[in-house]
């Protein structure tokens, strides 16, 4: 029962509509004034005390949260209790997953930004942060409440939440730059993401280190560096493999091909390594689609199923402008007005990539409309795997059953994979939730423009970029460029000491060094007690048994893993003073606690 108030009627019907009689004899009825409303009363409290024991009512006890699961994990210890494997689909509410985009992607770039500040202050041991981290990770958890970051909230909601994001990113990046200018090294790039990567970055100088540098414009240069992760490296400029070619027809890197048909859709993406195809012959890959966006009834909550099916791809482009030309960089754009709106669609690829990105420049001004990007694939999958926290699960690529048909929408996070056993494709994007894995390829939902409860919802200028990435046999190089999209590589440019006479300053070990691509770490900080230990959160990421090491670049008194609370529990045997050896089940989750040697003793 919702926003319950405890009257006979309703706790009558909570117990004749209770499924689950022939197991448990216990539910669960939160009650009180919900969605802001005060919560409960005084009068509710009375109801509640009245109605403990009366007959033809089901029994009524004040309790805790801990009580009742504590209770209702006793009952699951029964004999014949059903167990459910796989995911509870909710089918309904799919539209939240797209509605007021812009808070949805303030909440990741908070929560990146973030951990890459964690990052580097863990790796300079500075603790100066410490509190003012806390307050803007409080900050982006407020902005996380049910109505806010599903897009159900009124107007002033989200602007206020939009407000707090921009505040939280401007003072992050702050701390940010503080932190790099500490770094030693000289002039750097630094990597917040899990492995090393080899990619291009973006600056305003080139690389003081010398080596090959692409001019993209008045101001920013591209150079070609490859960054151990969690760690920095020189920014010294390398050769690439193959050069890249682009024209108004077609840009390659000579690891991929992407040939654009005449209205700036992909005619044909080729995966020259692995000698596959990518897109089915006759149909347009990443072609922007527009369609009527009219649910039955909660209008900013819901989409239906005919929505996307319903779609018509955007006009044409009336011509490609080539924007980079190589060696490092080739750039295509293709621009296409719908409506009173615009759409600048930007292909982009780098060499030694075969990640191709799309980045869209969207000043949307239309009314109950719903934008999606759709992606047939040459793939044959009848599941497609979907990011989700800390793991991944697999929706049907068909609609065989009802229970199939209804995950017409799906949440995904940064990546959704359709693979055969030898080959597959990934569709990664850096702020986007909303996914259709049905009908032969992967179709991702840009912008809804509901009416209610905010009437100018997802009006306004976006930019999101989706990429498409090729593979071989499985998921680990994609959960790796998914990483590496979400988390830009970062420049310290520092100038030449007097004396250096062009010789390259060495800079220091990543703080942490994970030796299994398969694993993945989403926090690298410093103990909130204060002791000075290190915290390391890590989790399997692809759904395999593993074995990794975990190296710090320094010596360690001991290493614990701990609970979400820093506390730590099991103690870990030292490998070579500075290592620990784990056996990772599939998409377990570890925090380590790591002290390092001759600091005080904590409570590890």
């Amino acid at each position: 029962t919702y926003n319950s108030e405890l009257t006979p009627r309703e706790l009558s019907f909570a117990s004749s509509n209770f499924a689950d009689h022939a197991w448990s004899d216990i539910a669960v009825v939160p009650f009180g004034h919900g969605d802001g409303g005060g919560g409960p009363t005084a009068e509710m409290l009375d109801r509640a005390r009245l109605l403990g024991d009366v007959a033809g009512l089901p029994r009524l006890e004040l309790h805790g949260p801990s009580e009742f699961f504590g209770d209702l994990a006793a009952e699951l210890e029964r004999p014949g209790t059903p167990e459910w494997t796989g995911e509870l689909d909710f089918e309904m509410h799919r539209g939240t997953l797209t509605s007021q985009a812009a808070t949805k992607v303030g909440n990741r770039r908070c929560e990146q930004l973030l951990r890459e500040v964690e990052l580097w202050a863990a790796t300079l041991g500075d603790a100066r942060y410490s509190e003012e981290l806390d307050l803007l990770w409080k900050r982006v958890l407020t902005q996380q409440f049910h109505d806010v970051l599903p897009g159900s909230s009124i107007a002033w909601v989200h602007h206020d939440a939009e407000a707090e994001h921009a505040a939280v990113l401007e003072r992050g990046s702050q701390i940010r730059s503080e932190l790099l200018e500490r770094l030693p090294g000289g002039s750097v790039v630094a990597n917040a993401a899990t492995h090393a990567r080899r990619e291009l970055v973006v600056g305003h100088a080139a690389a003081p280190g010398g080596g090959p540098c692409q001019q993209l414009d008045e101001a920013l240069h591209a150079t070609l560096v490859e960054v151990p992760g969690l760690g920095t490296a020189p920014l010294v400029g390398l050769e690439p493999v193959a050069e890249v070619h682009a024209d108004q027809r077609a840009i390659s890197n000579g690891i991929v091909e992407a040939r654009f048909d005449p209205g700036g859709a992909l005619g044909s993406f080729r995966d020259c390594r692995n000698d596959r195809e990518v897109v089915p012959a006759g149909s347009r890959c990443a072609a922007l689609q527009i369609g009527a966006d009219h649910p039955v009834e909660y209008d900013a909550w819901d989409i239906e199923q005919w929505t996307a099916p319903g779609s018509v791809d955007l006009p044409d482009a009336a011509e490609a402008e080539v924007t980079h030309r190589g060696p490092l960089l080739g750039a295509v754009s293709f621009t296409r007005r719908v409506g009173r709106s615009e759409v600048v669609q930007t292909y982009s690829l780098a060499a030694d990539s075969a990640r191709l990105d799309i980045r869209l420049d969207i000043d949307w001004h239309e009314d109950e409309k719903y934008l999606s990007i759709d992606f047939p694939l040459e793939v044959r999958a009848e599941a497609a795997a979907c990011e989700i926290q800390f793991g991944k699960v697999d929706r049907p690529t068909h609609g065989n059953t009802s229970w199939d048909a209804a995950k017409f929408e799906v949440c995904a996070h940064r990546w959704v994979d359709m693979s055969e056993p030898s080959f597959g494709v990934a569709v990664l994007n850096d702020g986007r939730y909303g996914h259709s894995v049905q009908g032969g390829g992967i179709r991702v939902s840009l912008l809804r423009s509901p009416s209610y409860p905010d009437p100018g919802a997802d009006r306004g200028r976006h930019r999101v970029t989706i990429s498409l990435f090729p593979h071989g046999p499985g998921l680990a190089e994609v959960v790796n460029q998914a990483e590496a999209l979400n988390l830009p590589l970062s420049t310290r440019v520092a100038p030449e000491p007097p004396g250096a006479g062009g010789a390259v300053p060495t800079p220091a070990a990543p703080v942490i060094e994970v030796s299994d691509r398969r694993v993945s770490v989403s926090a690298v900080k410093l103990a909130d007690d204060g002791s000075g230990d290190l915290v390391v959160r890590l989790w399997e990421a692809v759904g395999d048994h593993v074995s990794p090491t975990v190296t710090a670049a320094t010596a360690l008194a001991a290493a614990h893993r701990c609970n979400l609370l820093e506390e730590p529990s099991e103690r870990q045997e030292l490998l070579d003073t500075n290592a620990v050896a784990l056996e990772l089940r599939p998409f377990e989750l570890v925090t380590l606690r790591l002290r390092p040697a001759g600091s005080p003793r904590a409570r590890c």
